[in-house]
């Protein structure tokens, strides 16, 4: 029966992965706590239930919260496995250097796994391609032996093409926010924003409207949404994905049309 400590809301899809694997899901739950990530919360814990597994994205999935990696890191007992997965873009630190960064800190030290992908930072999703940079030469080792990945040569060509580039979604991704910012004028709703965040390729929203009414105004125009209770959350709360900043205003544009008058805000062009 193993475990997993991880955030709520964190990324689901990551979550669901584990429990397909057969682990139970430890939560520590973010909300009570203004969706902050708290380091002495986190490793307080760990050390009360010894997780087999930690997880935690930075940027956190959908909320942009941060955290120091290094705390937690060093926080916890050296048995447990970390896994800090880095595949969200920001401009806020760079991911090549802070891979760099923790890996010479916590060199030779076992059961430490960086992970990543461009599959949000340059678009490669379709090649189906990550990494995990093991602070232990064991640790490489054994993995290797285990890979069973049948991924193309192709692939692998470009992925490590990509990687020598800076993002190149971080102007969608500010356009996204600047939609959303402007929009959010109309009290509508509101971009839940941690005290420690950055902008990244996710945005948690929070409605100010009932959440019947939105829902029937989202379904009318066709738009899409992952509602909170699909990853931890009540309904309030929505995620949405700002790499597509078109998506981005026409949502803000069918939120702030249904209150049309003096109260309704314009977005800026695209």
């Amino acid at each position: 029966h193993p475990t997993v400590l991880t955030v709520s809301p964190g990324y689901w899809r990551a979550r669901e992965s584990f429990e397909g694997l057969g682990f139970e899901i430890i939560n520590v739950r973010t909300e009570q706590n203004a969706f902050s990530i708290s380091e002495p919360i986190l490793t307080e814990k760990a050390e009360e239930t010894r997780p087999d597994l930690i997880y935690l994205s930075l940027p956190n999935n959908p909320t942009g919260a941060i955290f120091d990696p290094q705390a937690i890191i060093s926080g916890v007992a050296e048995e447990m496995t970390v896994m800090i997965d880095l595949t969200l873009p920001c401009r806020d630190f760079d991911v090549g250097t802070l891979t760099g960064t923790l890996y010479e800190s916590f060199k030779q030290r076992s059961n430490l796994f960086l992970v990543g992908s461009t599959s949000k930072s340059h678009e490669t999703a379709e090649y189906r391609i990550g990494w995990a940079v093991c602070a232990s030469a064991k640790d490489a080792d054994d993995l290797r032996g285990e890979n069973r990945s049948g991924i193309s040569t192709f692939a692998i060509a470009e992925g490590i093409k990509r990687i020598a580039e800076p993002p190149m979604v971080l102007e969608k991704i500010d356009r996204s926010f600047s939609f959303l910012e402007a929009g959010a004028k109309g009290g509508k709703f509101k971009i839940v924003k941690p005290a420690r965040s950055v902008r990244s390729s996710y945005v948690l929203l929070e409605l100010l409207e009932p959440v019947a009414s939105v829902r029937a105004l989202l379904e009318k125009n066709g738009i899409h949404v992952m509602w909170g209770s699909d990853f931890g959350l009540t309904d309030k709360h929505i995620r949405l994905e700002t790499i597509e900043y078109p998506n981005i205003q026409i949502f803000v544009e069918a939120i702030n049309d249904a209150s049309a008058g003096e109260n309704s805000v314009s977005v800026p062009p695209a």
